[in-house]
């Protein structure tokens, strides 16, 4: 087990997410470019080889242009969980420690920087014993048990979310038990979190742009290939692919209905998203980050005003803009635990 306790300022990791389509490739490439650093890639879509169009995966030139790690790590008829990403971002991290080099870490799959910044347990195989009890029970009463052992637990899974219903329940068990192990990754701790927001409005119609942009670029042809070539895997079970193949299969009848259902289905995964980011930082006890802001409203280089729950104010910038100003910011941050701030590019 290796301690990812950071106490270089200059070297200060840094996390950019938000919801899908909010911006979070272009901002980064700036700021990378600035940092002059890598960028390491936390998208459960991108890890797998041959799903381009549907990860909205980087193009092969700026892939040249920007080193990426935690991109196409591996095929599309392998499962990458968890500590698979985590074992590559702290490869990658280590390379860019021993460059004297900053850590971005960009992208919207909440699991990996959730298990980035909070540690990841060596957890206990599955009880088939007490899976077997789970088994015979209906849904309501699985979520009826997980909500009696966890109830904070409970409202962030979804009801018919049977195996990872299942999975807590056993894991909850365990933990009363002490059947938990050690850490098999300590938390990246302190990291610098940039939150990217849009208006919800806005954001939803740059989904729909979005979809009807892969469909126009070939997102049916490549997913009727990758199923063609490796069949119903867990990869192709994520949004958009998932839609493709119900639309091959029949269930959705026609390519303008296709449409409708893939960017519905990003919408609710966007909603998703922002809703972890609400909530994050008041359960983890990171503080709110307002001084970037603050800096922004005296230098008055802000250009719209957004709000967002009660934390801040989210200024709308042009991407370089904001990747200067992080930039110049970084250096001066003295942070002793991990530091939130929202804000949205033009």
């Amino acid at each position: 087990m290796q301690d990812h306790t950071y106490t270089r300022k200059d070297l200060l990791p840094i996390i950019i997410s938000g919801p899908t389509c909010v911006g979070k490739t272009e901002f980064t490439l700036e700021l990378a470019k600035i940092l002059n650093t890598d960028i390491i890639s936390a998208d459960s879509v991108q890890v797998y080889k041959e799903l381009n169009i549907g990860s909205a995966k980087p193009s092969l030139e700026i892939l040249e242009k920007y080193k990426h790690h935690c991109i196409d790590l591996v095929t599309p008829d392998a499962t990458a969980n968890v500590s698979d990403w985590l074992s590559a971002a702290y490869q990658a991290r280590d390379y860019l420690d021993k460059q004297n080099k900053n850590c971005i870490f960009s992208g919207g799959t909440t699991m990996y920087l959730s298990s980035l910044l909070s540690g990841l347990h060596d957890l206990p195989k599955a009880d088939n014993n007490l899976r077997k009890e789970l088994e015979i029970k209906d849904n309501l009463e699985l979520y009826g048990l997980l909500n009696e052992l966890n109830p904070e637990k409970a409202r962030v899974l979804h009801m018919n979310d049977r195996v990872r219903v299942v999975r807590a329940i056993e894991l909850e068990y365990a933990s009363k038990s002490n059947n938990f192990s050690s850490y098999r990754y300590t938390p990246l701790s302190p990291a610098f979190i940039i939150i990217l927001l849009k208006p919800r409005s806005e954001l939803y119609q740059d989904i729909n742009f979005r979809t009807k942009e892969m469909l126009q670029n070939g997102l049916v042809e490549e997913t009727r290939e990758l199923y063609a070539k490796y069949g119903n895997t867990k990869a192709l079970r994520s949004v958009g692919y998932k839609q493709c193949i119900d639309f091959f299969n029949g269930d959705i009848k026609d390519l303008e209905k296709l449409e409708n259902e893939i960017a519905q289905a990003t919408r609710n995964y966007a909603k998703r998203q922002m809703t972890f980011w609400r909530n994050e930082p008041l359960k983890r006890n990171w503080n709110i980050n307002r001084k970037i802001s603050e800096l922004i409203r005296l230098n008055n280089i802000k250009n719209e005003v957004c709000s967002f729950d009660k934390f801040n104010e989210v200024y709308r910038l042009d991407p370089k803009y904001l990747a200067l100003l992080i930039s110049e910011q970084i250096e001066d941050l003295d942070i002793q635990t991990s530091e939130v701030c929202y804000l949205s590019i033009s």
